[in-house]
């Protein structure tokens, strides 16, 4: 089976900030509010820098496109599919980390190699753990922070997000 060491475990060593009551991440209606209105604004300024409307669009998409870890990012692929509680959750968000990692834990590897060798064994074919070992997959995973407390981190995985621009930032305070 393949080392656990060639690369992280999903969420090991993520770790959210705590933010203060009033951050643009605090979840009451106030804040709330502010973060749609916030993610409204970047949405139209992406849309124009898409589409050409601004004098600055490529230094614009250059700040947007490649945001940096404590950045308040949206994330671009879905967003605009959500609704509720779950767009508060993909909006205004705190990029804590982006990197790869395993897909899965190295449990639930081990759980997925036992099946796969059982199943082998019962169908009499021969189990190779190397060959097998080579199979496990990686993702590019984001760890983003959608709220004031440091546990309000969740996972994602193929998207793409975007900074907010700092003058919607000043505004929004």
């Amino acid at each position: 089976m393949a080392s656990s060491m060639q690369h992280l475990q999903p969420h090991s060593g993520i770790q959210g900030k705590p933010l203060g009551e009033g951050h643009l991440l605090s979840l009451d209606d106030e804040s709330v509010a502010r973060r749609m209105e916030v993610l409204h604004r970047t949405w139209q300024r992406w849309r124009d820098i898409l589409h050409g409307r601004l004098p600055d669009r490529d230094a614009l998409f250059n700040c947007m496109y490649d945001p940096q870890i404590g950045d308040l990012v949206v994330e671009i692929t879905t967003g605009s599919r959500r609704s509720g509680e779950d767009l508060v959750q993909a909006s205004g968000i705190l990029l804590v980390s982006g990197r790869k990692e395993w897909a899965s834990s190295d449990e639930q590897w081990a759980q997925a190699v036992a099946e796969e060798k059982a199943a082998h064994e019962k169908a009499g074919i021969p189990f190779d753990a190397d060959r097998f070992a080579g199979e496990r997959f990686t993702d590019t995973a984001h760890y983003i922070q959608y709220g004031p407390d440091p546990q309000d981190v969740c996972r994602w995985v193929n998207c793409k997000f975007i900074a907010i621009p700092e003058d919607l930032l000043a505004d929004a305070h």
